[in-house]
């Protein structure tokens, strides 16, 4: 048996001429060529198919074909991290909201006591003031961090489920979209998902600072 660049000449018995066969398009092992069945042929490619790039190209096959990657151990814990993370920060939100309105209640006790000190007025609305403002922006930040969350969910969502499965759980195709393509609409969605929530929060802290601020 011998070689060249272009094909690979297969020895036949006497009785027969030699042929060329077309050099397969995949390296091969010394003495590979004298497979001449389909058994042998099939057994090849199970052989190739071990192989760093051939595993890569069966991979995206599978997802052409419709079927996802399994979600290994340690990215279910990231999974489950963040939908543990979503629930942690909204209650991080009711939280804030009650110590801010606890601080407001302390604001105005003080003022009632009507404790001799040179500018007690003007300093109780300052803090008075410094409450709800602080309070606003670390609700305002819960809720980007909580936006950030739910992106990297979608995007997990995207790799690990199929389109059945996502529907299965009560999405419309629209989020099913939304979830494939990353698209701005559904990152702004995810800004203002549950803003109904975090606006009463905001009308609490406020209210409670217009009542000092009057009371004062």
């Amino acid at each position: 048996m011998t070689l060249d660049d272009d094909s690979a000449i297969v020895m036949l018995p006497p009785s027969q001429p030699g042929m060329r066969v077309p050099r397969h398009p995949y390296p091969m092992a010394p003495g590979i060529l004298e497979v001449a069945d389909h058994r042998r042929l099939a057994l090849l490619w199970q052989i190739l198919l071990t192989l760093p790039y051939a595993r890569d190209a069966m991979s995206g096959i599978k997802q052409m074909n419709g079927t996802q990657p399994q979600m290994l151990q340690h990215v279910a814990s990231v999974y489950k991290e963040l939908l543990d993370g979503l629930r942690s920060m909204k209650q991080q939100q009711w939280t804030i909201t009650n110590y801010a309105i606890l601080l407001l209640a302390g604001v105005f006790a003080v003022a009632a006591r009507g404790l001799n000190v040179p500018h007690l007025s003007s300093k109780l609305n300052l803090l008075a003031a410094a409450i709800p403002i602080l309070g606003t922006g670390l609700l305002i930040r819960i809720q980007y961090n909580m936006a950030r969350s739910r992106a990297r969910l979608d995007k997990m969502d995207g790799i690990y489920f199929t389109d059945q499965e996502l529907e299965s759980t009560g999405l419309t195709n629209e989020e099913i979209d939304g979830i494939r393509k990353q698209t701005c609409h559904r990152r702004i969605g995810h800004f203002l998902e549950g803003w109904e929530f975090t606006l009463v929060l905001l009308g609490v802290l406020w209210g409670g600072w217009l009542l000092v601020y009057w009371a004062l």
